[in-house]
Parts: C-alpha cells; structure tokens; sequence
C-alpha cells in the first residue's frame, strides 16, 4: 500500500576524505572497537561499482561512510545523501512527482553479490536525480528490494515498512546496543552551488520536506533529518554532520582526523547532547 507521505527517511551519508582521515579513525579506538557506535569495514561488490571498500561507523538506523579520496566510488562526487522509501512502490511515485516537474532522474535496479548465489542478486531500486556534470554532490533515493530485506531475516515495521534498524541489524548481524552513544544523523551541513542547492531544495519539497531559510541558506527539514544547506560558488562539500547521542559525552572532548577533520561534542543544560563531525573544505 503507497501511502500519501513518502517522505525518504536519511539512511547514510558517504563523503570522500584524505586517506590520513582514514588512517586516523582507525587509530582511534573510540571509533574503531565500537564503542561509539558499530564500526565495520565494508568490501562489497555491486552494479553501480563494481568492488569496493568503504570505513563506516553505524548508529540506530543510519550509518556515516568514508571513502578512500584517491578510490573515489564516482568521479568529481565528494559527498552523497542516501535516503530511503519506507515501503515497496514509493520510489516510483517519487519518480512521477519529479519527473513531472521536469526533474531528469536516473533509475536501475542495483544488485549485489551474495554469499551463495554465483549471479548478483537483486538489492534495492535506484532513483537518482541527475545534478549535472560537475557537481560533487549527489543525491541517491533507494527502495531496498523486498526480496533482499527478507533474505537478510530483517523484520518489518508497522504496515510492513521497511524498518531501518531492523535492516542493519540483520545486514551487520549485530544489534545497536544500548552502550553505544551514537544514535542517529539528525543534521547534514553542505555546500553547494546556487543552482545545486535550489534543485535539491526542489527534489525535497517535492518528495514532502519542509524548507525554510536557514543560518546561511536553506534549511530542508524531514521525518528525521535536517539539511542545512549553504551556497558557494567555491568548492561543493559536506560541511559537517549532526549526530544525536543518546546520553552525555563522558570521554575527550574532541578527536582529530587528518587535516581539518574533527569530532567534538557539545552539550549543555536543557539541550540534547550532541557531536559534530566536521569536515575540510572540499578536496580540490
């Protein structure tokens, strides 16, 4: 059953970074023994391509994903949004509502190679809005093939959605525990290009997100995601992520990744503790 509100819900962001980033995170036990939140090291092999490897750090329901600059997954992209339908049949809808607008969106069906089966196997429907040559951002749009959801053994949600915690658990074949402090994106900073930034505003309004004006832009606000973004006619980026923590931050009060690259934590009196994750200006 599609329902009248297909908002995508923010499932992960994936950003290329300096390998020194990378090094980094990995030296930081807080980050690499999951204690912040599950961290796994990600070789796959898919359609859209091909193999590759990703360093990740998981939270409820959605998950952050660093690249390998030099190993980048699309040439120029430097930053991507991946939100995903709740339920089988949303992502066409969307589809209709862009393309009526006259919004060019890029579509397949990417499948993935699984343990057991010699051919790839059906994954999750792509719709990709098309941002132009030479923009380093993109937005990916996914609808998990319900054949993929079930053979993981993931539950489904109320009125059989496709339950995102649920999805990870199964996937990663490890629960989100309750030590870990890291529970969920709640805030993507970018940006972008004028003309970047008012399509994306355009997609999201469309698909039932609320924009208004934000600090230095536009702010998209979703089910459960807020997307600040700013314009530039520098450099498109992400600027940095906004991560709800489940309680206080007892540790360092900040980690350093490479050049520019931070995790610190704010918290105060009758506010929710929080991280940032900021990130340096886009790789020229």
């Amino acid at each position: 059953m599609i329902e009248t509100d297909i908002r995508p819900h923010i499932d992960h962001v994936f950003v290329t970074v300096d390998r020194t980033v990378i090094d980094d995170v990995i030296r930081t036990p807080y980050l690499s023994e999951s204690v912040f939140g599950r961290y796994f090291e990600k070789n796959a092999v898919s359609t859209l391509l091909g193999p590759y490897q990703t360093f990740n750090i998981t939270g409820r329901n959605t998950c952050i994903e660093l690249f390998d600059a030099e190993k980048a997954p699309f040439p120029g992209v430097r930053v991507g949004v991946v939100m995903t339908f709740d339920h089988v049949g949303e992502s066409p809808v969307a589809q209709e509502r862009l393309e009526a607008l006259g919004i060019s969106c890029h579509t397949e069906q990417i499948r993935r190679q699984v343990p057991g089966h010699e051919e790839p196997q059906p994954w999750y429907r792509l719709l990709r809005p098309v941002f132009g040559e030479g923009s380093a951002f993109t937005l990916f749009l996914s609808e998990i093939r319900p054949e993929y959801f079930d053979r993981l053994g993931a539950k489904r949600g109320e009125n059989g959605s496709q339950d995102r915690e649920a999805y990870l658990e199964a996937a990663l074949k490890r629960p989100h525990l309750p030590e870990y402090n890291f529970e969920d994106i709640v805030g993507v900073g970018l940006r972008l290009r004028p003309e970047q930034a008012q399509l994306l505003e355009r997609i999201l309004v469309a698909l039932g997100y609320e924009a208004r004006n934000g600090q230095a832009g536009v702010r998209l606000s979703g089910p459960d995601v807020r997307l600040e973004v700013a314009t530039s006619d520098g450099p498109e980026g992400l600027v940095s992520l906004e991560l709800a923590l489940a309680r206080p931050h007892d540790g360092e009060p900040a980690y350093e990744f490479g050049r520019g690259c931070s995790l610190s934590f704010v918290q105060g009196a009758g506010t929710p503790p929080r991280a940032l994750w900021r990130f340096p200006p886009a790789f020229d």
